[in-house]
């Protein structure tokens, strides 16, 4: 799924990922699928995958980071910034997270 949506293959991505979860509802797999609904415009869709990682795993895979920039494309606001501290608080060095809170 990841080298699929590197391709732009975005259905033929969200396919293979979504089978993927259903049998093994991994964190990686998770915010892949994330990634892939995100890059559709499907930003609600995006954040629940998100959250399901997050659920999870709440520090691995930028899920954090993820959320935060699902919540700001949702106007969200508060919630991103939550989410981004939270980001930072898993990885302080989180480049895109800082970038993404100014």
């Amino acid at each position: 799924g990841h080298v699929l949506r590197r391709l732009d293959q975005l259905d033929e991505a969200q396919r293979v990922l979504e089978r993927s979860v259903a049998l093994h509802p991994r964190p990686a797999a998770l915010v892949n699928l994330g990634l892939v609904l995100r890059d559709r415009g499907l930003h609600a869709e995006a954040l629940s995958t998100f959250d399901r990682a997050a659920a999870l795993d709440d520090c691995g895979y930028s899920v954090q980071r993820y959320r935060g920039e699902a919540l700001l494309r949702l106007g969200r606001h508060d919630e991103a910034q939550r989410a981004l501290e939270a980001a930072l608080a898993c990885d302080a060095d989180d480049v895109p997270a800082l970038a993404v809170l100014g």
